[in-house]
């Protein structure tokens, strides 16, 4: 149920974004809502003129449009294709990017698309990600092992409780953690990599340009680097 506070944020945020456009684009159209993901990030199509872009409503008490534009322009630096920032608002968590279109992964699929085709594209994506980053500084978060089993208690903390109505007990909690610390003991330490963390087929599309056929990246901003071993808590 939405409350009076939402709702008067909600209002706010749009009267925010309609100024934007409106100083940027004084002939644009409606915003047309596009899905969201999993965060308070929303995302609209804008019309101007015989062009559309792309608008990130990012609300800065709860996102960060600066570590958007970090990875962005890194990924772009090493040869990785992701859309470009046409402006940016930091302090008000607005950008206008560049629209890449509605060729996601996924309808590609849907739509019957050769699926070895379309991995081929997304493993070459990471094989770029993977032999250029290292070479390259970016200030984002170690994704060391303790995140790792943060993210693989999602499951008891809160994917089972959505499902079942209850709590898995403490001891069947520790026991699943101890089988992911297992795992993860046996992860190589010695390498280092960024990783991007969502890269799948929502964030995935295909577009056309002057080199070709490419596998655009969406969604990247949570980026971290693979790099150390830490001790659980």
């Amino acid at each position: 149920m939405t409350n009076d506070a939402t709702k008067t944020t909600s209002t706010d945020r749009f009267s925010l974004i309609n100024k934007f456009l409106s100083e940027l684009l004084p002939n644009h159209q409606d915003l047309i809502p596009l899905d969201q993901d999993a965060s308070f990030r929303r995302y609209f199509r804008v019309h101007d003129s015989d062009r559309t872009f792309i608008l990130m409503d990012a609300p800065p008490d709860t996102e960060s449009v600066a570590d958007f534009i970090k990875v962005d322009l890194h990924l772009a630096s090493i040869g990785l294709r992701v859309p470009e920032i046409i402006y940016q608002d930091i302090e008000n968590g607005i950008l206008l990017l560049e629209d890449l279109g509605n060729n996601t992964f996924t309808r590609l699929l849907n739509s019957g698309e050769n699926e070895e085709d379309l991995y081929v594209h997304a493993i070459e994506s990471l094989l770029t990600l993977h032999q250029r980053c290292a070479s390259t500084n970016i200030d984002v978060p170690v994704y060391d092992q303790t995140l790792l089993l943060k993210e693989a208690s999602l499951l008891t903390d809160w994917l089972y409780p959505l499902l079942h109505g209850n709590n898995l007990t403490s001891a069947q909690i520790q026991h699943y953690r101890n089988i992911w610390i297992d795992i993860f003991e046996t992860l190589p330490t010695q390498q280092s990599a960024l990783v991007l963390r969502d890269f799948h087929v929502d964030n995935l599309l295909l577009v056309n340009s002057k080199i070709g056929t490419e596998c655009a990246l969406l969604d990247f901003q949570d980026a971290c680097f693979w790099a150390v071993r830490v001790t659980y808590q």
